[in-house]
């Protein structure tokens, strides 16, 4: 059976180690936030997907033309694109700026 990583590197000191096991920590929370970050992207491409959808049967637009409008929404509002999106999709209305 192997020893520990020590044993078998007696000629690295222990503060190496640990400094090389904190470097590989951070490392995968970063990744783990990355992971998190691309779910959420996932999930507002499907939203903006779907208002586009609602865009394109009510108005009868293309693809392009509905996303521009959730893009002039988004920018008249101050709000995020993908909640421009939800609101939509939840309440059927397209927000407007406020006066």
């Amino acid at each position: 059976m192997r020893g520990s990583i020590m044993e078998t590197y007696p000629f690295v000191d222990a503060g190496m180690w640990e400094l090389k096991y904190q470097e590989l920590l951070l490392r995968f929370e970063q990744e783990r936030a990355k992971v998190g970050q691309l779910y959420e992207a996932l999930a507002s491409r499907d939203v903006i997907g779907q208002a586009k959808g609602v865009l394109m049967e009510r108005h009868r637009l293309d693809a392009d033309s509905a996303f521009q409008l959730l893009m002039l929404a988004s920018s008249r509002t101050n709000l995020k694109l993908h909640e421009v999106a939800r609101k939509l999709v939840t309440t059927g209305v397209l927000v407007a700026p406020e006066p």
